[in-house]
């Protein structure tokens, strides 16, 4: 699981961070707006989606819709999307996680206001690295 700004961390928050009082300005994205995740997919909610299908038995994700203001952290989950803490960052889990109906990855936002494919192979200290607006961390552009 990764945990951008987890209480009492102090570990860099990201560019959106809800109920943290903590605004991003350019200045304090030092990680750089094109290494900084702002917005990503977690489609199919309500319903709960699990690898390619709904979750059985039938559920929802509990915290939000498709359209809704959601800041979360992004957790990682078991390949298949049943269980969390896991290695797996995208298309396992649609609750708290990022999830598209691409096949192999899911669209994301960067601060820059570019859109880029992040694949579902992604390790999950890539995900952790690409959340965070501070962390000092070396981004492949792979």
């Amino acid at each position: 699981m990764t945990t951008p700004n987890p209480a009492g961390t102090g570990a860099p928050p990201g560019i959106v961070a809800a109920g943290n009082n903590n605004p991003a300005t350019i200045a304090t994205i030092t990680d750089g707006t094109s290494n900084t995740m702002l917005l990503a997919e977690s489609g199919g909610r309500p319903t709960r989606y699990v690898p390619g299908r709904p979750f059985e038995p039938a559920a929802t994700v509990g915290v939000s819709s498709w359209g809704e203001f959601n800041g979360s952290i992004i957790r990682g989950y078991t390949a298949d999307g049943l269980s969390q803490p896991g290695p797996c960052m995208v298309n396992c889990s649609n609750s708290f996680s990022i999830y598209a109906f691409h096949s192999g990855g899911a669209n994301v936002l960067y601060g820059d206001g570019s859109v880029r494919f992040l694949r579902a192979s992604v390790p999950a200290t890539t995900v952790a690295a690409l959340v965070t607006r501070a962390g000092g961390e070396v981004v492949a552009n792979d």
